[in-house]
């Protein structure tokens, strides 16, 4: 058990040889939910061609800061003809996994929807849902947020996103994401709407499967009482809540452990 806000000394034995390693896990950011936040965008080029985006999380409800991260990342690979995507281990987040998908087109499409149960029962056509189709990163965060609670505050959680229609790049036709069994919640959304509008080449191993949107509830003695508050369904109509986003290339998520990164090594070769 690796308690937070405490230090330990790991042993690690590597290709044969003993190695010490100091490691502090920081304090939790909210005890509501006390998890160890990663940073949440990681940027570099593989060679002079490729681009490598880790995207961990969108934290907060909105993720305006994140989403800006992501749009500086990928103005560094502007000149670059391949991208790689890597979500796994993606943890989810809030609205900001809009900009990510935003970027894998420059076609502003339908991607999907959150549907309540109350909507569900009392009949819907997802067409006359609420739209969210601009994160308002222009704005500062305080303003960007006001602006959308202003349309979405207090309302039903039922809202389709549609990408936002940003400039064609040289990468467009050319990524790849990698996945595995730990990419989560918007990482799966991220997934799935590249799967179904073939936007991208899907690597690794069938993703998580927890996509249902849910809200916390303190019930005493340190536990927390977690509901659903709506399901997600793409536009196409899948729902992978249960059952998760498979590949189009299957890689063992362990491979890395023997060796070179093969779901990478992968990736690399199915963009040619």
């Amino acid at each position: 058990m690796f308690a937070m806000g405490a230090s330990f000394l790991l042993d690690i034995e590597r290709a044969g040889s003993q190695h010490t390693l100091h490691v502090s896990v920081p304090n939790p950011r909210d005890r509501r939910q006390p998890y160890c936040e990663p940073s949440p965008v990681l940027s570099s080029r593989l060679d002079h061609n490729t681009g490598y985006l880790k995207v961990s999380i969108f934290p907060g409800l909105l993720g305006l800061d994140v989403a800006r991260n992501i749009d500086a990342a990928l103005a560094d690979f502007s000149s670059c003809g391949r991208l790689i995507i890597d979500l796994r281990g993606h943890l989810g987040g809030g609205l900001g996994v809009l900009r990510l998908m935003s970027r894998l087109t420059p076609d502003r499409i339908p991607i999907g929807y959150t549907l309540s149960r109350k909507r569900a029962e009392s009949g819907y056509e997802r067409e006359q849902l609420p739209k969210l189709d601009r994160l308002p990163t222009h704005l500062p965060n305080a303003l960007g947020v006001a602006s959308l609670a202003l349309r979405f505050g207090g309302r039903d959680p039922s809202v389709v996103l549609v990408s936002e229609g940003f400039e064609r790049q040289k990468w467009h036709a050319r990524i790849a994401i990698l996945v595995n069994e730990h990419t989560a919640s918007a990482g799966e959304m991220i997934a799935a709407f590249a799967s179904e509008n073939r936007l991208a080449t899907l690597v690794g191993t069938e993703t998580a499967g927890r996509l249902i949107p849910g809200t916390g509830t303190k019930v005493g003695h340190g536990y927390m009482l977690i509901m659903p508050r709506a399901q997600y369904i793409t536009w196409q109509g899948r729902r992978f809540e249960g059952i998760g986003v498979k590949p189009d290339i299957v890689v063992d998520s362990d491979s890395r452990h023997n060796g070179p990164d093969q779901v990478m090594q992968a990736a690399l070769a199915a963009l040619g």
